[in-house]
């Protein structure tokens, strides 16, 4: 309990610091002790393995490790990165929270690659504000088993090991809750490339290959190209009914007609909707905040899952919540006036909410 307690003042603290100061602040919790540094490579640097790292809204740049298999690697332990939030509208107090890295010689593209030793990690609340994120060590060095987890994060696109394709990629797996994939998910390399997605929304392809994936209560953009596919709503069908690498689908709603031969199985699937219908405000294919990704009255997708629930990121026993906030206690609205009243008093304002699960 004592533990939760410093957690909870640590992030209390940290997301109170931009409303009075309008700094950039990064929170080191190790333990029971709290640090707090200016830019987050101080803080990474000064990390242990399973320490917290509590980010205010923001810009921050995480610099890598120049040359680690041909590549810049931005961290290699185990560290948990806690954000403010990514939307707008649901972090209008303390700002989205927004981690990139640097452009220079070790790294032109912006990409961001988390190393393998890093294994265990875990990230919510946090825009990645970069092409492309990696899992893996880089085009030459061996690669070793690192499972991730993401929650309630936005990025462009995704890789389970990209940056050449090295000798010996191993095994690297990850989660993803409630996420916003912009530019796809990708699985490459030769090795196990593992991964569950859950209520996301992936408005580019999600090109599994071979790789073990599963999807479940998601809103996609395209039809993945393998693993199993349960209680999605999905627009097109281009990708996996071209290439028909054996996807199963089951209680799924799409756009597409559903393919009358090939080897894609489906189980009590609607195919053929009109998209319009499905969602309040969603007809198209791309993300956008104000999109609405609730199911309209009388919508196909209502009840439509094999739980008994709905379909889509606001279906199953849990459902998405809207604003994609991060688990740890936030700010949702703060009035502080600019001077006393007449009894000498300030009377601030501060309202803060959290995330159930």
């Amino acid at each position: 309990m004592k533990s939760k307690l410093y957690l909870l003042l640590t992030a209390v603290v940290l997301l109170l610091a931009p409303t009075l100061s309008k700094a950039q602040v990064v929170v080191l919790q190790s333990g029971s002790n709290a640090s707090v540094f200016s830019t987050l490579d101080a803080a990474v640097a000064a990390a242990s393995a399973g320490d917290y790292i509590y980010l205010s809204g923001g810009q921050f740049t995480l610099g890598g490790i120049a040359g680690v298999g041909g590549d810049s690697i931005n961290f290699y332990k185990p560290l948990h990165f806690i954000g403010a939030g990514i939307n707008a509208d649901s972090t209008s107090v303390t700002g989205q929270t927004f981690l990139h890295a640097p452009l220079d010689g070790a790294n032109l593209s912006g990409d961001m690659s988390i190393g393998s030793a890093a294994g265990g990690s875990t990230f919510d609340g946090i825009s990645f504000n970069c092409p492309n994120l990696f899992l893996g060590n880089g085009s030459v060095t061996p690669d070793s088993s690192g499972h991730f987890t993401f929650t309630r994060c936005m990025m462009n696109a995704f890789n389970f090991y990209g940056r050449g394709g090295g000798p010996s990629p191993g095994s690297v797996s990850a989660e993803f809750h409630e996420c916003i994939l912009t530019g796809g998910l990708w699985g490459s390399g030769a090795g196990t490339s593992a991964a569950t997605v859950d209520k996301c929304i992936i408005m580019s392809l999600a090109q599994a290959g071979s790789q073990a994936v599963s999807f479940t209560n998601c809103v996609l953009a395209a039809a993945p190209g393998s693993g199993s596919i349960t209680n999605c709503i999905i627009y097109a069908g281009n990708n996996s009914f071209a290439n028909q690498f054996g996807a199963v689908y089951t209680n799924c709603i799409l756009g597409d007609a559903l393919p009358g031969s090939g080897s894609d199985v489906f189980n009590n699937c609607t195919g053929g909707v009109t998209m319009s219908t499905v969602f309040v405000n969603a007809a198209t294919a791309g993300f956008a905040w104000a999109n609405d990704y609730h199911l309209a009255v009388g919508s196909p997708a209502i009840g439509y899952g094999n739980d008994g629930h709905d379909c889509g990121v606001f279906g199953s026993a849990t459902p998405s919540k809207p604003g994609w906030v991060p688990y740890n206690p936030h700010f949702t609205g703060a009035t502080i006036p600019g001077s006393t009243d007449a009894n000498g008093s300030l009377n601030i304002n501060i309202h803060v909410a959290a995330q159930p699960y």
